[in-house]
């Protein structure tokens, strides 16, 4: 059985609303009942040339440029939860109990997130404050 992906328009309209490739996968999965791959729907995307350079939406909360190898670690995808929030984007109530709890836990412990790109972790907790906005980082690369 040939498996179809969604439309492209579709997947252009959620990466712009801030999803990634394999936060669309897993949406692909859940409505569908297929797994595809994230690497599957950003081919689709740029063979429809409708691919762009990345744009980072939440620079407030992530005034980094991220390497891929770290794009996914818990951290930083909490950040662009809370870029996603701050900017009024709908969050679902299991992703905004995380971020909650996230960010109560940093409060609680006086930690901020620190990017040191140059290392295999990437993301670090270090003693801090949020910044004048609110958002828990550190915004130089340790």
């Amino acid at each position: 059985m040939k498996k179809i992906l969604p439309d492209t328009q579709r997947i252009v309209e959620l990466r712009e609303d801030g999803k990634t490739y394999s936060e669309i996968a897993a949406w692909v999965k859940a409505k569908y009942g297929y797994p595809v791959a994230a690497t599957s729907l950003a081919a689709a995307v740029s063979r429809a040339g409708k691919a762009t350079r990345p744009v980072n939406r939440y620079a407030d909360h992530i005034p980094w440029t991220v390497k891929a190898v770290h794009t996914r670690h818990y951290a930083v995808r909490m950040l662009r939860l809370m870029g996603r929030r701050d900017q009024g984007l709908s969050i679902s109530e299991v992703e905004a109990t995380k971020l909650d709890n996230w960010l109560e836990r940093l409060a609680t412990e006086r930690a901020i997130v620190a990017y040191a790109p140059d290392t295999e972790e990437g993301f670090f907790y270090i003693d801090g404050r949020p910044n004048a906005k609110g958002v828990p980082i550190r915004k130089t690369p340790l």
